[in-house]
């Protein structure tokens, strides 16, 4: 070998290697709350439950402005046909708020499966465990939210109330 290929280190210096600090696996995968970064496929294999029940509240304590979609089939529509009633005839608006409820179910359903991603990306998280529990949470309050309240208040107010009407 030449000499001139050879870079200019002393024989008897030994070189040593940098230590590379090793951090926390969580610290590495842990990209919550960066904006529209790659989602880790752990927390975008579930459907989330609570964006799909209430996307719109859902949406916004986990700042995922997307479902805010749901509101125009849902409520904006609705609220220009039943402005414009008297001149539109009844043919016209009937198959127009049936779309607007079919619309409505899809938009849902959009939100239920990207909701994790969206969260994820929209929202810091210690870890993938906190992240899971928190969904955990939503998912349970909303089912408390739309189906055990009000039909535990059923069940207390047709006692309550068939004393002054004849229900049944």
């Amino acid at each position: 070998m030449n000499s001139e290929n050879m870079p200019n280190v002393p024989v008897n210096k030994v070189v040593r290697r940098r230590k590379v600090r090793r951090r926390n696996v969580d610290e590495l995968i842990n990209n919550s709350g960066k904006g529209n970064v790659p989602v880790i496929k752990v927390v975008s294999d579930k459907f989330n439950w609570a964006a799909f029940l209430m996307p719109i509240l859902w949406g916004l304590f986990n700042n995922a402005n997307k479902t805010a979609f749901v509101l125009i089939p849902g409520l904006i529509v609705p609220v220009l046909l039943g402005l414009c009633k008297n001149s539109v005839p009844a043919l016209v608006l009937a198959p127009i708020s049936t779309l607007c409820s079919l619309s409505n179910i899809v938009l849902c359903i959009w939100c239920g499966i990207k909701g994790n991603t969206w969260a994820w990306q929209n929202k810091r998280y210690k870890s993938i465990e906190h992240f899971h529990s928190v969904q955990k949470n939503w998912a349970i309050g909303s089912i408390l939210f739309l189906f055990v309240i009000p039909i535990t208040l059923i069940i207390f107010a047709v006692p309550m109330f068939s004393k002054y009407y004849k229900l049944f």
